[in-house]
Formats: C-alpha cells, structure tokens, sequence
C-alpha cells in the first residue's frame, strides 16, 4: 500500500515540475486541493479532507491522468489512490470525464469512474449532468450521480449554480439522496482558483 502511494507521489512531483496551469480549490466542503497541468497536458492533483475529522481520521488522495481542452469539449481521464491518515482503510480507481457545450446555451457532462473502498468493495461510479448557461458567468446545473461525497455510494440528485469570473469558479449545490429516507440533503459548496 505505501508502495502504491509513493509511485502516485512519484507522478505528482514530477508533473508538477513541469507545471503550466496551476489550480486550488474546495471540493463538496471539505476537500482541499491542488492541481498542476503541464504543457503536454499531463494533470496530477493532491487532495486532503479538511474540516470534518481527527487529524489520524483524515483522508489524502494523489490523482495522475491526461486532460485535454477543445472549443466546446473537455475530456480528462485520471488514476488515484488515497488512503486515511492512519491506515484505516484506503480507495483507488480511475475517472473518466467528458464535457460537451452544444448550442451556446447548453452542456452535458458525463463521468464513469470504477471506484474501490477496502471496506465497501467495488463499485462503478457515474456522474451525468446537465448545464444551461443563464449568460457567459452564471449556469444552471442538474446531475444525477452515484460518485461518494463521503466514502458511501449513494444515488443523489444534485441541483445548483456554477458562477465563473476569470479564473475562479464557484459551485453551491444541494445533494438530495434518491434512495431511502431523504434525511441526509446535504448543501454542497466547491470552488476553484487557476493561476496561469
């Protein structure tokens, strides 16, 4: 196991040497994170829970892939592995992501991502989400999407904005669970920062 997260360590460093575009943000609340592009278009990014857990209890994520920007396109595939603090337990998978912008006004999103939890098994994960843009700074968002907020894999449907100034974008979306009693709605907030 921790030959495995040297090697995704290994990946990081060295694309982040070579780094063109860099990012940081907050994911779903409580994942911060850093991202480096290269110029040939190799992305690692490291991620740490924050704000929720003991300092033993959190989670740390290095992720390694290929992005690849056209006009109305955006397609990124991408290995990880993370693992608690502790040892406790750790996840590994790939993610693959496509977004097509079509008509000026609307866009979709797809994700397929083959997750594994050492305590929740195998699961292919899926993320499918739909965009309108109200103008060039402010969209609309829906997504239905199994991908784990937390660690469990539950079916939630997800509504909110996306607001784009620059380099910064922000998202606050509320997650609703399609599945069992709805009494876990969650309200979401991501943000992300390019320096260039």
């Amino acid at each position: 196991m921790k030959y495995r997260l040297l090697v995704f360590l290994f990946c990081f460093i060295t694309i982040a040497l070579s780094a063109q575009n860099i990012s940081i943000g907050v994911r779903d609340n409580q994942y911060a994170n850093i991202q480096y592009i290269s110029k040939f278009h190799l992305l690692s990014e490291l991620e740490n829970s924050m704000f929720t857990t003991k300092i033993k209890l959190q989670h740390i994520r290095v992720y390694a892939g290929y992005r690849q920007d056209f006009k109305y396109l955006t397609g990124d595939v991408r290995v990880y592995y993370g693992t608690a603090y502790n040892n406790s337990y750790n996840d590994y998978g790939v993610k693959i992501l496509g977004k097509k912008t079509f008509l000026k006004k609307w866009g979709i999103g797809l994700t397929l991502n083959p997750h594994n939890d050492s305590d929740y098994g195998y699961t292919t994960c899926y993320d499918v989400a739909l965009y309108h843009y109200i103008c060039k700074e402010i969209a609309v968002e829906l997504t239905s999407s199994n991908i784990p907020e937390y660690r469990e894999t539950i079916n939630r449907i997800k509504a909110g904005l996306m607001f784009s100034s620059g380099n910064l974008h922000v998202k606050p979306q509320i997650s609703i669970p399609t599945e069992g009693h709805v009494k876990n709605i969650r309200v979401l907030f991501s943000f992300n920062y390019q320096f260039q």
